[in-house]
């Protein structure tokens, strides 16, 4: 596995830009797969994250109401907070380091979108910032080695204030730079805008091939449109293309 690298704050969140972000993405993928960045295609999140992350995935009801989606162990922890649907009652599980664990509700056939990027969001979680949940442990031993995400916990880099705020924005755009990668987007839009009449061509395209909701293409969309990274370039009918 690549084990990117950056600079981090005193309390050991990354300082990282979107730039920096889309790179880890590439070169990770690259390293797992590089027909994903060539080719573009959905991302196979299961395999990504037990073959290449060696992580562990669980499924249980993280809380009564389904507030909380995902959950990351990163460290040996005998505390984890679960919901016992049969007792009715919250209760403690015991759970090993790089075990990913995710809510039963994301199971549902109409979820499928959501637990793609859910999981993607926990890898995320895993690439960036073990760190930081081990340095809490190491200097506040009752600190949770673990990280609680809640449903559509979304948020941009100008709202970001605390360090748990930024990790879980980190986690986001990583997430969406696994799903949906730079350099394949920018192929498939590419494709798209030469074959489609539609004029939401590029939306759709990411959506439809890259297996993701209409929001997150949407997100990913407007955040590659606006940063100047989707080529404007129209075919012509005389262009040799490669696809």
């Amino acid at each position: 596995m690549v084990k990117p690298s950056f600079e981090m704050t005193d309390t050991m969140v990354p300082i990282l830009s979107k730039e920096q972000i889309e790179n880890i993405a590439i070169d990770i993928l690259k390293d797992f797969n590089p027909d994903l960045l060539e080719n573009p295609q959905p991302l196979d999140i299961d395999r990504f994250l037990e073959r290449y992350l060696g992580a562990s995935i669980d499924y249980k009801t993280l809380s009564s109401s389904h507030t909380y989606l995902g959950m990351t162990i990163f460290a040996d922890c005998c505390k984890v907070p679960v919901y016992n649907r049969e007792a009715r009652r919250a209760e403690y599980i015991s759970c090993k380091a790089g075990t990913v664990l995710l809510d039963t509700s994301l199971l549902n056939d109409n979820q499928q979108h959501r637990y793609l990027f859910t999981a993607a969001h926990e890898a995320a979680h895993m690439i960036l910032h073990g760190d930081y949940f081990r340095y809490r442990l190491e200097i506040a031993g009752n600190q949770p080695a673990y990280m609680r995400c809640q449903q559509d916990f979304r948020r941009t880099g100008r709202t970001c204030r605390t360090d748990g705020e930024w990790i879980e924005w980190q986690a986001d755009h990583l997430a969406s730079a696994l799903l949906m990668p730079l350099p394949a987007v920018q192929l498939a839009v590419a494709r798209a805008r030469y074959r489609s009449a539609s004029v939401n061509y590029a939306q759709e395209a990411i959506q439809i091939v890259f297996n993701v909701s209409c929001a997150a293409a949407g997100q990913r969309h407007a955040q590659l449109e606006q940063a100047g990274l989707l080529d404007p370039y129209m075919p012509s009918d005389d262009d040799d293309l490669p696809f």
